[in-house]
Order: structure tokens, then sequence, then C-alpha cells
């Protein structure tokens, strides 16, 4: 291949002389402010958003159906389904942990946010199944209340093999592998609640194989470990919104039944929630906390690395891409939107997704975070850990966690 013909030199060139719109400068807490104001409202229009808080508006406020729990060592597992967008399901697992006592709980659906979040509410005050904004189904729940934590599955997992569950052969052989990924698992048996969806196009909901990839490719289907980021995120830019939008959206919707159950604790804020994921798991734990106001902590495991420092020379998965998304920000100033909540980054010092300068990528993106958490008086709250070793979930931020989720 003959680099002189390369299109990355035009990109580079490109990102910039083109400049981002709201990359992060704020002096003082007003600037900050009015500038997290603007670039969510921003980032809302051009992920596609604020179209699907329209499209969602009918469906927004159905709680999930219970299917079933199981007891697992240390947690009791239920699995759920929520109806995300009109004729879209999306399964979750909810981890209770042990050590409260058995007692009858009502879950209900909340969409209620900060003040300042920016966000509208859409949701409809009766839907067509004749379910209110405070539809309620009663469960059997504990008697104490915990902590939570929305665990998002990593590219190659799933929510089965994030709570340690080996449904298939190659779900166990993940497990063996990577036994450090199964973090849902260790949170509930710490002692959080823990909520664990399949996003779009992962585990139960791997799309068909296209017609193309098996006339070139052959029939093989796919597995519950591949996913379908490739098909999605062209379908839903083709029609005007991003694969980014729709997994926001769905963990919000997650998130409004977190906000709900009885068993979540809370404080005069509200519920004590917090995110946390690997790779691509680690981006949406990013994107959640940075457009949601009521996620008050996150751990972004592997995946802080920087536009111009890592996606354009890695190429990683279309669900990293929207249309016009560099001209709006890098990944430093999507984190800043977080601060001054604690958000907690790990990257192994030696991940090939860091770019082609090592570390030293995301080293410089973490400065730039930690600008804003000194600005806002809260450096403490910003973490960023870099264990050696490459490309994988390291665990360092079970103490963060626990010290900083109050």
């Amino acid at each position: 291949m003959n680099d002189s013909y390369s299109m990355k030199h035009f990109f580079r060139n490109l990102y910039r002389t083109q400049g981002q719109q709201f990359a992060f400068r704020a002096s003082d807490r007003e600037e900050y402010e009015q500038w997290r104001k603007e670039f969510r409202g921003a980032l809302r229009e051009r992920l596609g958003l604020a179209a699907l808080e329209q499209i969602g508006a009918e469906v927004r406020n159905r709680p999930p159906r219970l299917l079933g729990e199981t007891k697992e060592d240390g947690f009791l597992r239920r699995k759920y389904v929520m109806e995300t967008l009109p004729e879209v399901f999306m399964p979750f697992y909810m981890l209770i942990p042990d050590g409260a006592e058995a007692d009858t709980g009502t879950v209900r659906m909340t969409t209620d946010y900060p003040e300042d979040d920016g966000q509208e509410n859409n949701g409809t005050d009766t839907d067509r199944a004749g379910n209110g904004a405070n539809a309620a189904m009663t469960v059997r729940g504990v008697g104490g209340k915990a902590r939570a934590i929305l665990a998002i599955p990593a590219h190659g997992a799933n929510k089965n093999t994030v709570c340690g569950i080996a449904e298939t052969a190659e779900e166990a052989g993940k497990i063996a592998e990577a036994p450090d990924e199964c973090y849902g698992a260790v949170f509930a048996r710490k002692g959080y609640v823990v909520f664990c969806p399949d996003p779009p196009g992962y585990g139960e909901r791997v799309e068909p194989r296209p017609a193309e990839d098996v006339c070139f490719l052959g029939s093989q289907a796919r597995t519950s470990l591949d996913c379908s980021c490739k098909d999605l995120a062209q379908t839903a830019e083709a029609l005007g919104i991003s694969l980014t939008a729709l997994e926001i959206w769905e963990l919000q919707r997650l998130l409004d039944f977190a906000c709900g159950c009885p068993e979540v604790r809370e404080d005069e804020q509200g519920k004590l929630i917090g995110c946390a994921g690997f790779s691509g798991g680690g981006q949406y734990s990013m994107w959640l906390a940075a457009m949601d106001d009521r996620i008050r902590l996150a751990v972004v495991s592997g995946y802080v690395h920087g536009y111009l420092d890592s996606l354009l020379e890695c190429h990683l998965c279309p669900c990293n891409y929207a249309p016009g998304l560099w001209t709006l920000g890098d990944i430093s100033d999507i984190c800043c939107l977080i601060a001054p909540r604690p958000l907690f980054i790990e990257n192994g010092t030696e991940d090939a997704e860091n770019g082609p300068e090592g570390i030293a990528g995301p080293k410089r993106q973490a400065e730039k975070i930690r600008r804003a958490y000194r600005l806002l008086g809260r450096e403490e709250s910003m973490i960023h850990s870099t264990p050696a070793g490459p490309h994988r979930w390291y665990g360092t931020c079970y103490e963060f966690v626990e010290d900083a989720l109050t």
C-alpha cells in the first residue's frame, strides 16, 4: 500500500484546521455551566437524541415485564424485558445482592430529571396499554437498600458474561478467558444493585447477518458474543439518527427504571446510581454520564483516548462515529460534561487502541478533563488509572466507587 495515497493525511489536517466548536475552554463556573448547556444541546441534535424523544414518547413510561428470577451465588438475578421504542425490546438483568431481608416492593418508572439537566420529559400521561407515568408492578423485593451500578457490556461480551452467566459454549469460553470482565457480578457481590442490559445488537439482540455477508462470507450464524454495530450504525445514520443516540436512549430508559426501584438507596439529591463499562461499554458509560445528571459516578475503562489520537488511526467500531461529531468536541470534552461528578478512567499502558503514541494519548485526554474538575474545585473526583498491560478491564476502580458513590 502506498501511504501517500491514504486519505488519512487529509482527515488529520481537516480535524486540526476546522477545530471543535465546543472544545472546553471555560475559565469559571458560570462559563462552564453555559458551555455544558450549549454542548449538550448540540449533541442531542447532532446525534439524533432529540428525534428519539419524539419517536419514543408513546412507550417511554411503560414498565418492563418480569420474565423470571434465579438465585445465584451472592445475589438474586431477575430478568426483565422493556419496550424502549415502538416494537423495540431490550432484555436486561437486575442483580440484587444478598444480605437484605426479603420483602415486597413496588417498582415504578420515573423520568424525573434534575432541574439543570437540560432534557425534556416528552413522556405521555397515559400510554396505549393504560399505564400512566407512575405505572407500577409488584414484585418480590428486598427490605434493604443499596447503591446501584449500570454495568454495560463491551464488544465481544453481553449481559450474560458481564453477570458471570454462561448459557452457551461461547459465553463459557469468554468467562473463562476474561473472568475480570464479569464486573456486573463483582459489583453485585460487593453489595450493589446492578442493572445490566443487552444494548442494541448485543447478546440476545444480535441482528441476522446481512444477505451480502452470507453471500460472500458464508452462512455461519452470529453468536451471542458477536455484535451488529456496523449494520445498525449505517442504517440509523441513513435515517437521520445514530447508534450512539440509540444506545444513550435505551440506557436512559433503564435508568428511569432503576430510579424507581425501592431497592436502590437515595439521598436528598436522588438515587445513588453510577455506571461502569469496559471498551464499548466504557464508551456508553461515558455518554450516559455526560448526557444525564442522574448518574452520580462513572467508570470508563479502555476507552478515553481521543479522536485524533486514536480513532483516526485505529478505526474502531462504527458505533464510535456520528455525522459531524468530531466538529463539536473530542472525547475529553464529552468527559468534561461529567464534572464535577466522580469519574474514574482506566487505560492499560499497552492497549493498542490508545493510538500510535501509546499511553501518551490517553494521558493528554485525562489532563484536559482534569482542567474541568480543577476549575470546579473537585480535582480529587477524577482519577486516571494506567495499569501495565493490554486492552482489558483491570478492576482498579472498585475502591474509588466504594468511596465516591455516596
